[in-house]
């Protein structure tokens, strides 16, 4: 596992060597306690459910 830090040394997250394969391989691993299988699909989704949200509370 290593930290990562910006310029100046403030951290800016955890890189593990799950991230560092998958980089390598251009895929996703899935391990029995991922809930789901593409967390950047997931991430869309939430927002443009938000955004939804937000639109329509303001009307």
């Amino acid at each position: 596992m290593f930290l990562v830090t910006d310029s100046y040394d403030q951290t800016e997250g955890i890189v593990t060597p799950e991230d560092c394969v998958e980089t390598v391989l251009g895929i996703e691993i899935a391990d029995e306690s991922d809930r789901v299988d593409d967390m950047r699909q997931l991430a869309k989704l939430l927002m443009k459910q938000k955004r939804r949200k937000r639109e329509t509370d303001t009307v």
